[in-house]
């Protein structure tokens, strides 16, 4: 947003709006980012560990990569472009120096930029799954860690204007946040306000939309087929969630991207937009970095899937931490010298032999509850060598010591 215009520059604020006049936007818009953050923040870790939990389990494709760094992106957002302006709101001046002033709007347009390019390399990879199938999971990871680095790169290096012309100024013993953009560069700017949101915006938000749109017809017109299969109506259904997804990203970034080339494009022009029609904006951005965690762990097959497997894993983990404290205990003999065996079998089966264990145990290893009741009553009991329940843990001991 332009707030002055002299014969020489034009200034606009950078990492917020500043000198704002109410003072109850100091309390309200930093809770209001704060509650963002929090929502966003939690929700986006989970979606990376699901992510890379589905790696760990050989759940391996470029888009799930990709996946990962759209995360990852949206991180970077409410960690670091949210609290800046929080602070910034707060204060109604720059109380973070000149570095982060002169990096602010560098980075968080560098997010959204590079945000766009997830989304759209997303809808290739998803749009064109044989030549990622047809080779291994080496050539789709190196090939999704080069799709992300090319796509930083660009992003990062798309926005170095604001880069170059932000800095910090002093006005009324105020610290403020600017980018002044001299006369002669005036009309660089005015093409770069078209270029950039074209090139980070509209043209990466198009090829998703064609993607996904050719992904669901291609799909539709398999399932009026015989040839039609449950693989490809998941693959249709997949494509809807991720292109709804897309969609509502945009329309949420639709407002920030048109203030700020309204702004930019005539900086002398008398009509500007109202500092509420710009915060709402940057509200609107960052909601749709917090809210798209909810939506793919909810919606996206996959993805809920390994939430879910996840969550028996780590439940099955504590459970089988806690039997690992009852120790096995050493055989003992009665008066005669008979050998006696003390029954205590845990509770996750591990003593049992490889063919039983899958008969006789559930997905997390533990015993079936008829078989922990019918052993329950024999724990901590002495019984006979001869009437031993469990002859194969004596299988590997020799003769002698039999």
């Amino acid at each position: 947003m332009a707030f002055e215009w002299t014969g020489n520059s034009s200034v606009y604020f950078a990492g917020g709006i500043q000198l704002l006049q109410r003072k109850d936007t100091t309390i309200i818009l930093p809770t209001v980012l704060s509650v963002i953050s929090g929502i966003g923040v939690p929700g986006n870790l989970v979606l990376l560990i699901v992510i890379l939990y589905g790696f760990r389990t050989g759940s391996i494709s470029e888009a799930r990569a990709l996946l990962a760094s759209l995360c990852v992106t949206d991180l970077l957002i409410l960690t670091v472009s949210v609290p800046v302006r929080a602070i910034t709101y707060h204060t109604r001046t720059w109380m973070l120096g000149d570095i982060a002033c002169r990096t602010s709007e560098w980075f968080q347009h560098g997010c959204l930029a590079a945000k766009n390019f997830n989304l759209a390399s997303i809808s290739i990879a998803r749009d064109h799954p044989p030549s990622c199938q047809t080779q291994g999971a080496k050539y789709q990871a190196r090939r999704a860690v080069c799709t992300t680095v090319f796509c930083w790169i660009v992003a990062l290096v798309f926005p170095i204007p604001e880069l170059m012309f932000s800095n910090m100024q002093s006005r009324e013993n105020l610290c403020l946040c600017v980018c002044e953009i001299p006369r002669k560069y005036l009309g660089f700017i005015s093409l770069f306000s078209k270029i950039f949101p074209i090139s980070a915006y509209t043209i990466p938000i198009l090829i998703a939309f064609v993607s996904y749109t050719r992904t669901i017809f291609y799909a539709k017109s398999s399932t009026a087929t015989l040839t039609s299969s449950p693989a490809q109506h998941q693959v249709r259904r997949r494509a809807l969630l991720l292109l709804s997804l897309t969609m509502a990203h945009a329309l949420l970034e639709l407002p920030h991207w048109a203030i700020w080339a309204w702004v930019r494009h005539n900086p002398r022009a008398n009509f500007q937009p109202p500092p509420t029609l710009f915060i709402i904006a940057q509200v609107c951005v960052y909601l749709s970095s917090a809210w798209s965690p909810a939506i793919l762990l909810t919606a996206h097959g996959t993805l809920k899937d390994d939430l879910s497997l996840a969550c028996t894993v780590f439940s099955c983990h504590d459970s089988n931490s806690e039997s690992e404290s009852n120790e096995p205990q050493e055989p003992v003999r009665n008066e005669r010298g008979t050998r006696m065996i003390l029954i205590n079998l845990p509770v996750d089966s591990r003593s049992l032999p490889v063919e039983l264990q899958g008969v006789c145990t559930d997905e997390c290893g533990r015993l079936l509850p008829d078989l922990q009741q019918f052993w329950t009553g024999r724990q901590s009991t002495l019984v006979l060598q001869d009437h031993d329940p469990l002859p194969w843990e004596r299988l590997s001991e020799t003769t002698a010591t039999l």
